[in-house]
């Protein structure tokens, strides 16, 4: 497989395409991309804001909606989205925070949206050790 960058829409579904060459299909999607730039709220920069923003969620997203074009077809698949305890708020990382919000709410839509087509969707907050 080639170099994709997740948060390009065009890369994003050029990497499910390739994916599907194989065996004609995508049976699971994991979306595991994700980043921080911990900073105090008066000290971000809203470079770093969009760029946490980018990655964590427009990542997840079009990697959702190229991969479940794909699964509905099929009408199976399973997608696991990786949240963050972060998500329920934690010091120094605003944007993260609010980005693992957005994976938590953005897999309970998908999860009602797409399971009409067999496409089980969760997501695993997982906690720093």
């Amino acid at each position: 497989m080639s170099v994709h960058e997740v948060s390009d829409h065009s890369s994003a579904s050029a990497l499910a395409a390739e994916a599907k060459t194989g065996s004609g299909r995508i049976d699971v999607l994991v979306n595991k991309a994700g980043i921080t730039c911990d900073a105090m709220l008066h000290k971000l920069t809203e470079d770093e804001s969009d760029e946490v923003i980018r990655v964590n969620l427009k990542g997840l997203f079009n990697m959702g909606e190229a991969c479940a074009k794909i699964m509905v077809k099929k009408t199976s698949g399973l997608i696991i989205n990786l949240a963050s305890v972060a998500g329920l708020g934690n010091i120094v990382q605003t944007h993260y925070s609010a980005s693992k919000a957005g994976v938590v709410g953005t897999t309970r839509t998908w999860a009602q949206e797409l399971a009409r087509y067999s496409i089980i969707v969760n997501a695993f907050r997982l906690i720093a050790v």
